[in-house]
């Protein structure tokens, strides 16, 4: 009895050491063609997962390139419009802005236009400026040229009244102090053919009786030299409203 168990043992020794490698290498070989088949599968089904995946991207590509041509088309289309319309607008704004121009012109602007006076008739809104000094000349010239008047400028008294006995002027600036007679001298003699011309004095050397004096000589402002062109304008105003 105890050798049938031995033998028994012996031969399922043997059956094991003969059929384990057997079995074994089938149970690798159909574990290998399980794996071998599952990267078939994947690799068959990679193309449509990527495809599917790549859907969307190319949706939004499409979508962004077709928001780009839309804006395109309608810039085209709609960007000469406005361009036009801004321009139409431009000019209408120039248009009315000129028309109130037109229609409410000031004094000065209608006094510019019109036609040259004769001798014998008073320009109200004409200045005739007298000072030895260029840069004062021109100075109060280019103010009040800009702000409506009429100007002329003399450099010396004889200049002053010549010019003074040719055209009549609103207002005469006169210098205190001239290269050949001082403004007092050239005012009086002024008087004598235009008893009606209004003056006012400027000077860097004011004095009390120099004052006193273009008073008696109906004189309606002495300022003094440095002064502000508003000043002299505000004084000049005066003068023609009165007038």
């Amino acid at each position: 009895m105890k050798r049938l168990k031995t033998f028994g043992k012996m031969l399922a020794a043997v059956a094991g050491a003969v059929f384990m490698p057997v079995l074994i290498w089938v149970g690798l070989g159909v574990a290998l063609k399980q794996r071998a088949a599952e990267k078939a599968a994947v690799k068959a089904a990679a193309p449509v997962a990527a495809a599917a995946a790549a859907q969307p991207r190319t949706a939004r590509r499409v979508a962004a390139t077709l928001g780009k041509m839309l804006l395109a088309v309608l810039g085209a289309i709609f960007m000469p419009i406005l361009i036009w319309v801004g321009l139409g607008v431009a000019l209408n704004q120039k248009a009315h802005e000129n028309s109130r121009k037109t229609s409410a012109p000031t004094l000065g602007e209608v006094l510019a236009e019109a036609k040259k006076e004769p001798a014998g008739e008073l320009t109200v809104r004409t200045v005739l400026v007298v000072d030895d000094e260029e840069i004062i000349r021109e100075s109060l010239k280019d103010w009040l040229s800009g702000h409506g008047y009429q100007v002329a400028t003399a450099e010396d008294g004889t200049q002053a009244l010549k010019m003074i006995r040719e055209k009549n002027f609103g207002v005469t600036i006169l210098d205190l102090k001239l290269p050949d007679k001082d403004g007092i001298q050239v005012l009086t003699e002024a008087k004598e053919y235009k008893p009606d011309l209004k003056s006012i004095f400027i000077t860097a050397y004011p004095t009390l009786d120099a004052a006193v004096k273009a008073r008696e000589l109906g004189a309606a402002d002495f300022i003094h030299k440095p002064f502000e062109p508003e000043q002299l304008e505000k004084s000049i105003e005066k003068v023609l409203a009165a007038a």
